[in-house]
C-alpha cells in the first residue's frame, strides 16, 4: 500500500487489488487497469497526459475511502492541486507496479517504471530549461518585442490624434459676404 496527503493534509491509501481493477472498469466504461499497455493511447500515456482522466481514475481507485468521507468525485478532485496530484500519481504507479510484480508480470512493471522515469525526467528537463539563462533571455527578448510593439501603437495613436480634424466648435464660421 502507498499513500499521499491531499491539500488539507489528509492521508489517502492507494491499494490495488483485483476488486480495485474491477471497480475502475465498472465506473470508467471499460478502462482496464489490468491492461495498462493497451489502448489508443495506452493507459500508461493517457493517465499522465489527461488530468481529468487521472482524477477520475484516482477517484475510482479511492472511491471506498471517498464514500467513507462523504466526498464526491468533484470534491475529491479539488483536493488534488499541483504537487498533491503528482504525489497521488506516484503512489498510484508504485502500487500498480507492486500489484503486477506480485503477479510476476515484470514486463508491465518495467513499462510502469519507464513511464515514471519519463515523467520525472520531463519535469526535470522543463525545470532546467525554465530556470536556465536561455529561457530568461528568450523571455526578455519577447517582453522587449511586446513593449516595442505597444510603444509603436501608442505613437501611431498619438499621431492620428494630432492629425484628426478639429471639432466643429473650433472651426471659425465664415463671415457673411458684403454683396
Amino acid at each position: 500500500m502507498h499513500e499521499f496527503a491531499d491539500v488539507k493534509g489528509e492521508k489517502w491509501e492507494v491499494r490495488i487489488t483485483a476488486g480495485t481493477i474491477k471497480r475502475v472498469s465498472d465506473l470508467m466504461d471499460g478502462v482496464d487497469l489490468g491492461q495498462p499497455l493497451v489502448g489508443d493511447p495506452p493507459f500508461l500515456t493517457r493517465f499522465d497526459t489527461e488530468i481529468p482522466f487521472k482524477a477520475n481514475v484516482l477517484y475510482a481507485v479511492l472511491r471506498p475511502q471517498c464514500e467513507a468521507r462523504d466526498i464526491t468525485d468533484e470534491q475529491f478532485a479539488e483536493l488534488l492541486e499541483g504537487e498533491v496530484l503528482y504525489e497521488a500519481s506516484v503512489a498510484f504507479w508504485e502500487e500498480l507496479a507492486d500489484f503486477f510484480q506480485s503477479l510476476q508480470r515484470t514486463e508491465v512493471v518495467k513499462a510502469i517504471r519507464r513511464q515514471m522515469e519519463i515523467v520525472r525526467r520531463g519535469v526535470e528537463m522543463m525545470t532546467e530549461k525554465i530556470e536556465g539563462p536561455a529561457f530568461d533571455g528568450a523571455i526578455t527578448r519577447k517582453l522587449k518585442e511586446v513593449s516595442d510593439q505597444i510603444d509603436a501603437e501608442l505613437a501611431e495613436l498619438g499621431d492620428s490624434a494630432v492629425s484628426t480634424p478639429p471639432s466643429p466648435d473650433v472651426i471659425p464660421s465664415p463671415e457673411p459676404s458684403a454683396s
